[in-house]
C-alpha cells in the first residue's frame, strides 16, 4: 500500500473544513425544535479539472460528466447533523500522456454531529473513489474511512479506521 502525499493533504484539509463548519454552526444555529432541510443540491461540470500527480501513473485530465452535490442537515432543541455527499455523474477523463480512456466513479461522503448544549461532537469522513481504466489502463482505486471526535473538554481526536489505495 503506498499513500500519496496529495492524498494526505486532502484528507487533512477536509478535517480542517469539518472543524470549521462544526465551529460556524455552534455559533450561528440557535436551538428550535427538529428543523430538517437540503443546503444545497446541485450538479458541477467537470470538464477540464487535471489530476496532474496519479500515483498509478500517468496525469489525467476531466473531458466530460459532473459531480453531484448534496448538503443536508437537521437541527432540534439540543442537537445538529448533517451530511455531504459528492458523487462523479458520467464523469470521463483522459490520460495527458497517453490518450488512454478512464472513467471517474465512486463516493465522497462526510457526516456528523454536534451537541448544542456541550460543544461534543463527532464526525465521519469516507473517500471511496475509483478512476477506472479502460483496456490496459491502470485503475486507481481509493477508500479512506476516518472518524473525528471533539469531546466537551476541547479534546480532539482524529483516527483513520481504513486507508487503502491501490493500482491494478
Amino acid at each position: 500500500m503506498s499513500t500519496h502525499p496529495q492524498l494526505v493533504s486532502r484528507r487533512t484539509f477536509s478535517v480542517f473544513r469539518l472543524s470549521l463548519l462544526v465551529a460556524a454552526l455552534t455559533i450561528w444555529l440557535i436551538p428550535t425544535p427538529a428543523l430538517g432541510a437540503v443546503i444545497q443540491h446541485t450538479t458541477v461540470p467537470l470538464e477540464g479539472l487535471e489530476f496532474p500527480e496519479n500515483p498509478c501513473g500517468e496525469g489525467l485530465v476531466h473531458t466530460g460528466g459532473a459531480l453531484h452535490v448534496l448538503v443536508t442537515m437537521t437541527v432540534n432543541d439540543n442537537m445538529v447533523s448533517g451530511a455531504v455527499h459528492f458523487q462523479p455523474q458520467g464523469a470521463k477523463l483522459v490520460g495527458l500522456e497517453s490518450g488512454d480512456a478512464y472513467v471517474g466513479t465512486g463516493v465522497t461522503r462526510e457526516s456528523f454531529s454536534e451537541s448544542l448544549t456541550n460543544n461534543q461532537a463527532t464526525a465521519t469522513f469516507v473517500d471511496n473513489f475509483r478512476i477506472i481504466g479502460k483496456g490496459q489502463a491502470t485503475n486507481w482505486l481509493v477508500h479512506i474511512v476516518t472518524h473525528v471526535a471533539i469531546r466537551a473538554d476541547g479534546t480532539i481526536s482524529a483516527n483513520v479506521d481504513l486507508e487503502r489505495i491501490d493500482c491494478r
